[in-house]
């Protein structure tokens, strides 16, 4: 059985209660305040006119993304309105979950501070932080890991090895 047999360990949450404020605030403290590049305004673009964006789904010339990010990003505009900040939330979000999700399968699969290492090591990576704000581009990528993760901890049950 792995260091983390019962959930509710102390260590396990204190750890938890880490990884997720250091994810969070890496990606979310000054997230409105970058300044915006090209693929960010085709992201504000594609989130304004839905179904023009849905109707070319897979035209050649756009098959880079589907129409799921935009309709993320739209949401998040309508409910915070128009900014940065909000253009950037849903994949930010997306991106510090992840390093949430990893925390949560390797404590389960692995050991309590190989969890806590990983996660803090993503939580911090430049490029992870660099990738975090950049809507469309990055979501697929961040939904297929917090998928994963979500299926590995629901599959894994209470086998865990």
């Amino acid at each position: 059985m792995s260091e983390l047999s019962a959930p509710s360990t102390r260590s396990f949450w204190l750890g938890f209660l880490l990884v997720a404020v250091v994810a969070f605030s890496t990606r979310l403290i000054a997230l409105g305040h970058l300044q915006p590049w090209e693929d960010e305004i085709w992201s504000y673009m594609g989130s304004t006119d839905l179904v023009d964006k849905m109707l070319r789904w897979e035209t050649p010339g756009n098959r880079e993304h589907s129409p799921l990010p935009f309709l993320e990003i739209k949401i998040t505009r309508a409910l915070l309105g128009d900014s940065w900040f909000t253009l950037r939330l849903p994949s930010a979000l997306y991106g510090a979950g992840s390093v949430v999700l990893m925390y949560l399968v390797l404590a389960r699969w692995v050991s309590l501070r190989v969890a806590l290492l990983a996660a803090l090591l993503l939580a911090v990576h430049p490029y992870a932080l660099g990738m975090a704000p950049l809507g469309a581009d990055v979501w697929p990528m961040d939904v297929l890991q917090c998928g994963c993760a979500g299926f590995g901890i629901v599959s894994h049950g209470e086998n865990a090895a």
